[in-house]
């Protein structure tokens, strides 16, 4: 508890000087610092990266790569790479053994080889492939770091703790009736570019949108926590998460956050639940967060009328922009992160706003190609997900393989109103994790699989 304390200490002292000092000197500091820790393998240095995932303050670093958070998980990789090659642990087997890292890492090779070789790249593109390479090597990290139960519960005590402060945070917001000054020092540049404040919470993620996002990955893991008995702690600690972030989920007035989150309640029915009387209180209390949802939308926190007409009409433009940038070029994109640097719409700010919907962004900008890839990751992942809650060998197993399922049920459903990719640095760190986690069960799988055969044959 005292060195998790210290490091906690440390890194928002980092934070702090990041604001107070920004620059590349600081950034490479604070680079030599988190890998010292990952080559060591800290994992209360985890644990506190894990808690503080919500927090992703931008600073001039002078590179396209300007937030804290990716430049943290980059030098995560960094240290954790050379104390894998310590080791004596052969990189093509811990890069590519998995068709789960295998077809990651095809997704984002395709999204740079469309950005940058068959596009010029610009500030958005760089940026916004700098962010998506940054959760590629999280999730990479993650994936083999992470090798016992215990340090799969801790992880699972951060993020339901995170979860329950980001949520709080929401709440005080509302109570105040105000985006507060804490969230414009996290994000300053939203002072030229946020609506007036309408009473739907952001926390300390840059929009509502964002927030919903983020919270429907907490969500599953909550939810399986409760429903699967592993351990009192673990149970109690998702309760806690599940009454907060589903409230603040509430508050920000997100419908594709919400329709995603009924989304998982009707999956935790069919494959998380193991009793009739646990899926009726789940489709019983979707259908009263539904109608309470509809009551608050309408009623306190959404905004008139006249802005939500305006919200719909400014996405139908973006798609149709969206649209035309694909058909321009179909196969490879103009490149991502790019539709902020091309879209041209009169009355509408330039570089503010991203394509909102998954599929039209990644068509426009990685093109066929890189639509298709994703489509494969999306595929393989849920086909794991699916196995590995078939075999239900182990509880914990469970949870992890629900909240990635959850987690990809949520990003495709909220995929049709925003893109949360590069919107939401926290939400693409929090999805790498959990995919992460999933390599994490698959290698207890293998390891099991061996003293399975033995009995069988004991038996015979």
């Amino acid at each position: 508890m005292l060195v998790a304390s210290a490091l906690a200490a440390l890194i928002v002292f980092a934070l702090l000087i990041a604001v107070i000092w920004p620059g590349a000197p600081l950034t490479v500091v604070l680079s030599l610092v988190v890998a010292v820790f990952s080559y060591f393998r800290v994992d209360q240095f985890l644990y506190v990266v894990v808690f503080l995932l919500p927090l992703s303050p931008v600073v001039r670093t002078g590179l396209p790569l300007h937030n804290v958070a990716a430049i943290v998980h980059f030098a995560m990789f960094i240290g954790f790479c050379a104390y894998q090659i310590r080791a004596g642990v052969s990189l093509r087997a811990w890069l590519f053994g998995e068709p789960l890292s295998r077809w990651s890492i095809v997704f984002v090779m395709i999204v740079l080889v469309c950005s940058v070789v068959f596009n010029s790249p610009t500030v958005w593109s760089l940026r916004a492939c700098s962010e998506i390479v940054a959760g590629l090597c999280f999730f990479l990290t993650i994936g083999s770091w992470v090798r016992t139960e215990a340090q799969v519960k801790n992880i699972f005590y951060a993020i339901l703790a995170s979860g329950v402060v980001t949520a709080f945070i929401g709440f005080y917001q509302r109570i105040i009736d105000s985006y507060g000054d804490f969230y414009f020092w996290l994000h300053p540049k939203q002072l030229e570019d946020l609506d007036p404040w309408t009473g739907r919470i952001t926390s300390v993620l840059n929009y509502s949108n964002s927030l919903a996002g983020f919270l429907n990955l907490i969500l599953p893991i909550a939810l399986a926590a409760i429903l699967i008995p592993v351990s009192s702690r673990l149970r109690s600690a998702a309760v806690a998460s599940l009454v907060s972030c589903a409230g603040a989920l509430v508050l920000t007035a997100s419908r594709g956050g919400f329709a995603s989150f009924l989304a998982v309640l009707l999956l935790a029915a069919i494959y998380v639940a193991r009793q009739a009387s646990s899926r009726r209180l789940l489709l019983i209390g979707g259908v009263i967060l539904g109608a309470l949802a509809l009551l608050l939308f309408f009623g306190l926190v959404r905004a008139p009328w006249l802005e939500e007409d305006r919200s719909a009409a400014m996405r139908l433009l973006f798609w149709g922009v969206a649209v035309t940038l694909f058909l321009r070029s179909p196969v490879v994109g103009v490149g991502f992160g790019n539709f902020r640097e091309l879209y041209s719409l009169p009355g509408i700010a330039p570089g503010v706003f991203d394509v909102h919907n998954l599929y039209l962004q990644l068509l426009s900008e990685t093109g066929l190609v890189g639509f298709l890839s994703f489509c494969c990751l999306v595929v393989v992942t849920i086909r794991c997900c699916l196995r590995n809650l078939r075999q239900n060998d182990s509880s914990l197993q469970t949870i992890v393989n629900f909240a990635a399922l959850g987690a990809v049920v949520s990003l495709l459903l909220h995929g049709f109103v925003d893109f949360l990719f590069i919107v939401s640095p926290q939400f693409t760190a929090l999805f790498w994790l959990i995919l992460g986690l999933v390599k994490v069960t698959n290698r207890w799988l293998v390891q099991k699989r061996p003293a399975l055969v033995r009995g069988a044959e004991v038996a015979r």
